[in-house]
């Protein structure tokens, strides 16, 4: 359940970035579009920010917030695959390294409770 709970957290949060990243590109300052998608931000960050409130609850910081490190391969991903980001060695080396830490985290979380 944490893990599907995590992942929401997430995916809430990569569909929020690309949401301010639509509006910020197609920015009018009283366009009725650019104050719909700031008022589902803030509905869609209200309701993670009650997730969070919720898993934090009900297991440890330390368990929960690595895996949220996700989110910087996928926006790295979506931003090659729309054309606003090239693909870069070092950054593929600094993706492969959070993965890594979150790999190793939940690793050594289960050594621990072994």
């Amino acid at each position: 359940m944490k893990t599907f709970l995590v992942s929401l957290t997430t995916i809430i949060t990569v569909i929020t970035a690309l949401l301010l990243d639509y509006g910020a590109k197609n920015y009018s300052l009283f366009h009725i579009a650019s104050i719909a998608i700031v008022a589902v931000v803030i509905i869609v960050n209200f309701i993670k920010f009650k997730l969070w409130g919720y898993i934090h609850k009900q297991y440890h910081l330390s368990d929960s917030y690595p895996a949220v490190a996700i989110f910087f391969p996928i926006i790295y991903l979506i931003s090659i695959v729309r054309g606003d980001a090239v693909f870069e060695f070092s950054k593929v080396i600094g993706i492969v390294f959070i993965l890594l830490g979150i790999f190793y985290m939940n690793q050594s979380k289960k050594e621990v409770l072994k």
